[in-house]
């Protein structure tokens, strides 16, 4: 259904950073970006990109209409992955010099529509996280598909889910899953075939353990 690669193959830029703990340790993050490669559709261009220590599996897929979008959506999408860790996931996280240097109005978006969701205004988080899906942003498509299947609007849920589930979003794969071997949408072929692509993108490894073999600063 979807295309995707096993590895991120040749790589045109990497930066490796750290996460400082509560503890006194350093986990390091190395984000690797490949070459650019136009997509089997013929249509599209998409860009390999991987975060050690953050994402799991398969290189995730940045897709976008010629080889520069996907550059740039893969940058976005990697600046996403590195916040979501740095200011939603362990709350031991108590610095973090992977987002300096990243573009301001990026941070403020991401702020904005994180407030919203952590306060429960749903449709405030859609109308601020919705521009960052249109721009590539797996983390949005996830996040407003859920939000739209809490509203009960299917058509805009499917779709968001779609698209994160082909850029490698393990939790849109998921989801996916629940959905097609629900009784409403009963399909086993792609109930399976999502969930393959769920274990391959590391649903069962998605967010690092800080605590398990931390890398010495």
């Amino acid at each position: 259904m979807f295309f995707d690669v096993d590895h991120t193959g040749k790589i045109i830029a990497e930066r490796q950073c750290y996460f400082s703990i509560a503890s006194g340790h350093s986990v390091k993050i190395t984000s690797r970006l490949g070459m650019p490669q136009e997509h089997p559709d013929g249509r599209r261009w998409f860009c390999p990109y991987e975060l050690t220590g953050v994402t799991h599996g398969k290189p995730r897929l940045a897709i976008g209409k010629d080889s520069l979008e996907a550059i740039h959506v893969a940058l976005f999408n990697i600046f996403g992955e590195l916040y979501t860790f740095s200011r939603t996931g362990d709350p031991d996280i108590i610095r973090s010099e992977c987002l300096e240097g990243q573009e301001d109005h990026w941070i403020r978006e991401m702020d904005a529509a994180v407030e919203a969701l952590r306060g429960s205004d749903n449709n405030r988080t859609i109308g601020l996280a919705e521009p960052l899906a249109v721009r590539g942003l797996i983390w949005a498509q996830y996040t407003i598909g859920s939000l739209y299947a809490m509203v009960r609007r299917p058509e805009e849920t499917l779709k968001w889910m779609l698209r994160a589930a082909e850029q490698g979003s393990p939790h849109a794969c998921n989801y996916l899953v629940m959905l097609y071997s629900s009784r409403s949408s009963p399909d086993q072929e792609l109930a399976e075939y999502f969930r393959r692509r769920a274990d391959e993108y590391g649903w069962q490894h998605e967010w690092l353990s800080l605590h398990r073999k931390p890398d010495q600063r």
